[in-house]
């Protein structure tokens, strides 16, 4: 009986999204933008950062929920920073600078925990399981190859079950996201429908990237390198070799950034809801269970 409700739900989460994402398609909202260009007038100048007010506040972590998300363990972090510079690293990529531990939320809002690499010439995004110290996915995205970036707060329909997050988000778009695991090249253009419409569908031209949950820690000194968690230092850390590739390259003279709402097509998602409630895409320690 579980199971067929399960299945039910299941059901009627897909018609719903895949309803929703016609609508979404076939009509047209406009949005008031900031926009940043990047040309030739402001070579060499950092584009001034966005930080978009929280629609809610978010609730703090205290200590024993810190403790219970392996990303909070120095000696996690520091073996995947080694084994990541040790072995995904390329010349290509340019020297390493920072790491971060992020959340990545894909096209079906559910949260995952990510790592995310910041070299000189691009930044790689990081499937890690921290719990057995090893990596299943790498998607690596040449800084020249950034094409649009929209930083702002993600919205949903009017009539949704889905609830504002505390923190924003970070969508980028890029001419390039290749992957290292065999795959080919994720496509760069608009996304069929019926890839958005599959939750298991990876060939989705964009990245959301977020805070991590752990950015929610009530007590800074609860954390080694709180900065790795924020999207705050992230998006500097972005903004800043976005800044250094224009005084040396004309590509990224045409690259967007915007100040706007990032909309989530979502109307019910009930596998969003209890994934994202539960931290069901961070390594945690479950009372014994560690997943």
């Amino acid at each position: 009986m579980m199971r067929l409700m399960i299945n039910y739900y299941l059901v009627l989460s897909t018609f719903l999204k895949y309803y929703n994402l016609l609508y979404h398609y076939s009509s047209f909202n406009p949005v008031i933008f900031l926009k940043v260009q990047l040309n030739s007038s402001c070579k060499g100048n950092m584009p001034e950062a966005i930080h978009p007010e929280p629609l809610i506040k978010p609730q703090a972590l205290h200590s024993k929920d810190v403790k219970r998300f392996f990303a909070s363990r120095a000696d996690k972090l520091h073996t995947a920073e080694r084994l990541i510079k040790a072995s995904l690293i390329t010349s290509e990529d340019g020297e390493y600078l920072k790491m971060f531990i992020l959340a990545e939320v894909d096209h079906w809002n559910h949260d995952r925990e990510r790592i995310v690499i910041m070299c000189t010439n691009a930044m790689l995004i990081v499937n890690f399981c921290l719990i057995n110290e090893s990596y299943s996915n790498v998607r690596r995205i040449p800084i020249t190859s950034l094409r649009d970036i929209i930083i702002g707060n993600m919205v949903f329909p009017s009539k949704t079950l889905q609830g504002p997050r505390g923190f924003y988000c970070i969508k980028i778009m890029a001419n390039s996201i290749g992957e290292s695991n065999g795959t080919p090249e994720i496509s760069t253009g608009v996304p069929k429908t019926s890839e958005v419409w599959n939750p298991l569908s990876k060939n989705i031209p964009w990245i959301i990237l977020t805070a991590h949950p752990l950015a929610k820690a009530k007590d800074d000194e609860l954390l080694s390198e709180p900065w790795r968690y924020s999207i705050d230092s992230f998006q500097d850390a972005l903004l800043e070799r976005i800044a250094e590739a224009q005084t040396k390259s004309m590509e990224l003279a045409s690259l967007e950034i915007r100040a706007q709402d990032i909309e989530m097509p979502v109307h019910l998602g009930l596998t969003s809801l209890l994934t994202n409630q539960g931290d069901m895409g961070f390594a945690k320690d479950r009372g014994g269970f560690y997943f």
